[in-house]
């Protein structure tokens, strides 16, 4: 009895095909996610960024002004003296401070000559004292327990509208000129940082947030080459100048914003060394820290004190150590009104955010 032969059934084959269209599939299906979410995260940043911005400091400029308390009839931007005699001081010694900061009380000998000058001019007792910060300092004029006073670019114009400060003189030159400074941004030498582009992803650490060349300036500096902070790059506070530059020496800073002359001066005392830091750019000028007074002073007080400004030799005196490297070599009259336009755009622009915005020396994540 015959039977028919019987062949066993054979696997299938293995398609290449196939597989090249299960992989193009995935693919295409994780790239349509990607698509999807990407722009569900841009969406999301741009929702957070007006607030982000805001908190750093951004947001709609509007001119800073006079408190209502102040006049200002001339049109110079500054507080004139108060019309009733009764209302202008004359007191029996005259507080003087330079710029608060934690470093105030190592500078105070540096401006024991110009304190004695200014005695010797105005016929009065000058007492050098140092703030620890510039917030007090401000806060001591706008109480009247300071009547002569140096304050930083960046806080000039809170001063000058709050505190009724007129500003005077700032470090100059042979020529009359201003001593100018600028915001630089400095990174270490060595560093794969060239230009302002390449601090995307990066930390850049600046001084604190009333600072103008230390933040404000830079901020703008950033902003124009489309940079914005905890958007495209972390921010760190040192809250001062010689720590910031000390970060970007040793390395431990990636880049940090500083002003030029303080740069200078670093270099100038031995603190700074230039062959471990590179600026790869920097804002336009503005003018140095300056000196001024209380708007209600006497009138002959007021002149008198501005004259000592303006005649006090610096040659071999504290502020010769004090503004070395800077090629200051003299106070020189200041101009509010002109002088300073572009430190009130900037001030106007970046306005000192909420305190909570950003912790003291600790890094600020973008999200």
């Amino acid at each position: 009895m015959s039977s028919a032969s019987h062949t066993p059934s054979q696997p299938s084959s293995f398609s290449f095909a196939r597989v090249v269209t299960l992989l193009a599939l995935a693919v295409l299906t994780i790239g349509i996610v990607y698509v999807v979410k990407s722009r569900e995260w841009e969406q999301a940043a741009r929702e957070k960024e007006p607030t982000m911005l805001a908190q750093m400091g951004f947001g709609p400029s509007t001119p800073m002004q006079l408190d209502p308390q102040y006049t200002d009839a001339d049109g110079d931007l500054v507080a004139d003296p108060p019309k009733d005699p009764a209302k202008l001081v004359n007191p029996d010694k005259i507080e003087f401070s330079f710029v608060g900061s934690d470093t105030a009380d190592e500078e105070r000998s540096n401006w024991k000559d110009f304190a004695d000058f200014l005695s010797k001019k105005i016929g009065k007792p000058v007492e050098v004292v140092a703030f620890k910060n510039r917030e007090d300092e401000m806060q001591a004029m706008r109480d009247g327990k300071l009547h002569v006073a140096g304050f930083n670019t960046g806080n000039v114009q809170l001063a000058v509208n709050t505190c009724g400060f007129v500003p005077v003189c700032a470090p100059g030159r042979d020529d009359g000129s201003i001593a100018n400074y600028t915001s630089q941004i400095i990174v270490p030498v060595g560093s794969s940082l060239h230009v302002l582009q390449d601090l995307k992803g990066k930390t850049v650490t600046f001084t604190d947030r009333t600072s103008n060349a230390g933040y404000k300036a830079a901020l703008i500096l950033l902003k124009d080459r489309d940079l914005l902070p905890q958007r495209d790059y972390n921010c760190r506070f040192s809250m001062s100048y010689q720590k910031s530059i000390d970060g970007v020496s040793n390395g431990q800073y990636q880049a940090a914003a500083i002003a030029s002359d303080m740069l200078q001066r670093a270099v100038a005392s031995g603190a700074a060394d230039l062959a471990k830091l590179q600026v790869i750019d920097q804002s336009k000028p503005f003018p140095p820290a300056t000196l001024g007074y209380i708007y209600n002073l006497s009138p002959e007080l007021a002149k008198n004190i501005r004259d000592a400004m303006l005649d006090f030799p610096w040659a071999g005196s504290g502020l010769e150590k004090e503004f070395a490297g800077t090629r200051a070599t003299k106070f020189v009259p200041v101009s509010y009104k002109n002088d300073f336009e572009w430190a009130r755009i900037v001030a106007e622009a970046v306005r000192d955010p909420p305190d909570a915005a950003i912790e003291k020396d600790s890094v600020s994540q973008s999200p």
